[in-house]
């Protein structure tokens, strides 16, 4: 997926869900924060 399909996948679920997009793209950013600090784990 490239950046422009991204922006354009991000807008459509902004609209979607009567949020605005920066609102959707803090919350991508916190769960990718979350992810890195809980660090791998074992199957």
């Amino acid at each position: 997926m490239n950046s422009a399909d991204m922006t354009e996948a991000m807008q459509a679920v902004a609209t979607e869900r009567g949020v605005s997009v920066d609102t959707l793209f803090a919350a991508l950013a916190d769960g990718m924060e979350s992810a890195y600090k809980r660090g791998p784990r074992s199957p």
